[in-house]
């Protein structure tokens, strides 16, 4: 968490024009498109990352260090954020072509497709996307605050730094309060192209908002999305979603946090805001 509200803040003291979009983009490995799929563990992010994988001109990458190399240059390190601000595009190709490298080390193809990475947490690094994929998508996953904190205390995650946050409902609830204030900043500020995509809608109107998604993407509609569900045997899901994606689209995800009202009280001033934010109804 102090990690966030340090970039956070270093970004605060750099201007518009240190993120002026270069003229052309950097190495593509070879990919049509690029998308970084993001927001918070347990917004949607891994449904809407195996509806896409069902798309013929689509690749999908879930939660690998492709940008390892350039986190330990820009974000470990003290006074990344300000190197990042002012880098030249030409310093910056090396990490491009570790990432895409890395893509291809990790069993993903992307040439000639649209490649999109699944990376959560990469919301509180969203400058540094920014820089090394300056015309990548952003497709930016939202889903009730409460039933994104609950849902993150309540399941076992791999431990890390990150995670440890999700020990406790205050934890997780102060880290997405700190990420997400992150997020909408750097998304107000950023010259990105943004799409986001509520977990809820998804579910109640599928097609519609599936069709939206691929017109960010620039692909066609395809039937195919439908049956995501069958392809989740063929994949190793290394999330706590897998089973439940497993099913198919169901509505129980759907106000989850409701019968457990009482372990969120002490939360909610923490929470209201996004609640209102995101435009879910705050009874």
């Amino acid at each position: 968490m102090d990690t966030v509200r340090r970039l956070l803040s270093d970004f605060e003291e750099t201007t518009s024009a240190d993120w002026k979009r270069p003229p052309a983009s950097g190495p593509d490995g070879g990919a049509r498109g690029h998308a970084v799929l993001m927001g918070f563990p347990r917004s949607g992010t891994t449904l809407l990352e195996q509806v896409l994988e069902t798309h013929p001109d689509i690749v999908t990458l879930d939660e690998r260090p492709l940008l390892l190399d350039a986190e330990v240059e820009f974000v470990a390190r003290p006074g990344g954020m300000k190197r990042l601000a002012e880098v030249i595009p030409a310093f910056l190709e090396p990490f491009q072509d570790s990432y895409w490298r890395k893509v291809r080390e990790f069993g993903a193809d992307p040439t000639g497709s649209v490649f999109v990475q699944k990376h959560p947490l990469a919301t509180a690094r969203l400058p540094l996307v920014a820089k090394m994929f300056p015309y990548a998508k952003i497709i930016f996953a939202i889903r009730d605050p409460r039933d994104v904190v609950f849902s993150c205390f309540r399941r076992s995650f791999n431990m890390n730094a990150a995670m440890y946050e999700f020990n406790t409902i205050e934890g997780a609830a102060r880290y997405y309060d700190a990420v997400m204030s992150a997020g909408e900043i750097y998304l107000e500020r950023l010259p990105l192209d943004v799409c986001r995509v509520k977990y809820e809608d998804l579910v109640a109107d599928f097609d519609g908002v599936a069709q939206d998604v691929c017109g960010f993407l620039n692909v066609e509609w395809s039937e195919d999305l439908r049956n995501f569900a069958r392809t989740v045997g063929e994949r190793r899901i290394a999330t706590p979603s897998g089973v439940q994606i497993a099913r198919g689209l169901y509505t129980e995800g759907v106000g989850q946090w409701r019968p457990y009202e009482f372990a969120l009280k002490g939360v909610m001033p923490i929470l209201r805001r996004w609640v209102e934010t995101f435009g879910y109804d705050p009874d």
